[in-house]
């Protein structure tokens, strides 16, 4: 498969696999809304979130970024590194929780299975969703069913309610002020919103 490009600048593809081919990051891989966006290419994405599933040196990666691809605004906390490169967001952080299906490899970027973002997914909106989480929500219901989704949440939060996750699925009150994402499939929040609350209902 080839990545959909347009859904992120130049630089941040250019940074992108700069990161993915230092050893140094060898343990990190790419997840969130800029792996889905340029494995769909549904919408436009303009950070660069990076997770391991075990710890890391938090302040030896941060002195690393900033001496080599010059981090600023840096946040330094146990297995998190926050900032920004060149403008450009980064997040990397450790992700402990079981694989659905695990990390795959697309033209030389680690990046997390579709599956596993899903459930991460979920997640995110169950602890305040944003529009972009909802945007991509839509995406994954497009080659997914529910019960699968609702699936791969279980087995990567084994522990955590599903019954909370269903219920926020339909509440869309903490994004309506979120700006929207630059969508590349002629997609509206209303549209968006509407789709996934008859979804939620099935």
């Amino acid at each position: 498969m080839s990545l959909a490009l347009n859904a992120v600048s130049p630089e941040l593809w250019s940074l992108l696999k700069r990161l993915m081919a230092d050893e140094s990051m060898g343990q990190f891989f790419l997840v969130g809304g800029t792996a889905l966006a340029l494995r769909f290419g549904h919408r436009v994405s303009v950070d660069i979130d990076l997770f391991s599933d075990r710890a890391f040196d938090s302040l030896r990666l941060a002195e690393l970024l900033v001496s080599e691809y010059g981090l600023s605004e840096a946040t330094v906390e146990k297995n998190t590194v926050l900032g920004v490169l060149d403008g450009i967001k980064l997040d990397c952080m450790a992700h402990q929780y079981p694989m659905v299906v695990g990390v795959e490899e697309v033209e030389a970027v680690r990046v997390m299975a579709v599956e596993d973002i899903a459930a991460m997914k979920l997640n995110a909106i169950a602890n305040r969703g944003s529009k972009k989480d909802f945007w991509d929500l839509y995406e994954l219901m497009q080659h997914h069913n529910r019960k699968e989704i609702l699936s791969f949440y279980e087995r990567k939060y084994p522990q955590s309610s599903l019954w909370s996750v269903e219920k926020s699925l339909s509440y869309f009150e903490d994004a309506e002020a979120d700006p929207d994402p630059r969508c590349l499939k002629g997609r509206s929040w209303d549209q968006i919103k509407a789709e996934i609350a008859e979804w939620n209902r099935l």
